[in-house]
């Protein structure tokens, strides 16, 4: 799910790298400013009787703060306990252009230089509080660091690239009778 222009740069690019889909795969457009994904999903055959996993990737931080707690809420009232949502988010602290993160300064160039501007951050320490009023139990909050250890040091110890400081990437799982089942 993406605005309908983003998405269909997005498959334009699959067709041209020849990157084929399952057949099953359902392109969905939507302005999640405006439109309930709720509804989206339903009129879209959205089976609701299975866990799901929704992946938010480069969406939150061009919404507004209502449509951020709308579509949580709505991800939560629509899928089963053990569904799970992955997604990155900037820090809020980058929206006040305080410049406390590696690569600051460039993204925001770059972000600003496709008139898509970003609305919405969060503190890192109130993601999980955030998450929690959404019925879902935090399992991961990384930041830049814990992902450059994770996916950009070597065994060495070398680290063999830098990532943007301004996001973060968390994953959590919705609540199963107040329980965290991880792996299930």
């Amino acid at each position: 799910m993406d605005n309908i222009h983003t998405q269909s740069a997005k498959i334009k690019q699959f067709e041209k790298r020849k990157i084929f889909l399952p057949q099953n795969a359902v392109f969905v457009p939507i302005d999640f400013n405006k439109e309930s994904i709720g509804k989206i999903l339903k009129i879209n055959g959205f089976d609701n009787n299975k866990p799901a996993l929704f992946i938010l990737e480069g969406i939150i931080m061009y919404l507004s703060k209502d449509a951020v707690y709308k579509l949580f809420k709505e991800i939560s009232n629509i899928t089963k306990n053990g569904s799970k949502i992955v997604f990155d988010y900037i820090h809020e602290s980058v929206l006040r252009k305080e410049n406390r993160h590696y690569g600051e300064k460039s993204i925001y160039k770059t972000v600003n230089l496709v008139s898509e501007s970003w609305t919405f951050g969060f503190v890192y320490e109130k993601v999980e509080e955030f998450l929690k009023s959404q019925n879902f139990s935090l399992i991961e909050n990384l930041k830049p660091e814990d992902l450059e250890n994770k996916y950009f040091t070597e065994k060495n110890g070398n680290r063999i690239s830098r990532i943007n400081g301004t996001h973060s990437v968390a994953f959590a799982l919705k609540n199963r009778i107040g329980r965290c089942y991880v792996g299930r």
